[in-house]
């Protein structure tokens, strides 16, 4: 479940630097790193 509790979390966004100005599409958010097998898997077959 997500937790309500935690402060807001920004894609695209970095603290003193400003929003980013363009798209974001298909953002995927993990538990955990992926490996690089699993990085390319998704490269691949998007």
């Amino acid at each position: 479940s997500i937790s309500t509790s935690l402060p807001d979390y920004y894609i695209g966004y970095r603290d003193g630097l400003g929003g980013f100005n363009g798209l974001i599409d298909e953002v995927r958010i993990y538990d955990g790193a992926l490996s690089s097998g699993e990085i390319q898997y998704l490269y691949e077959n998007p």
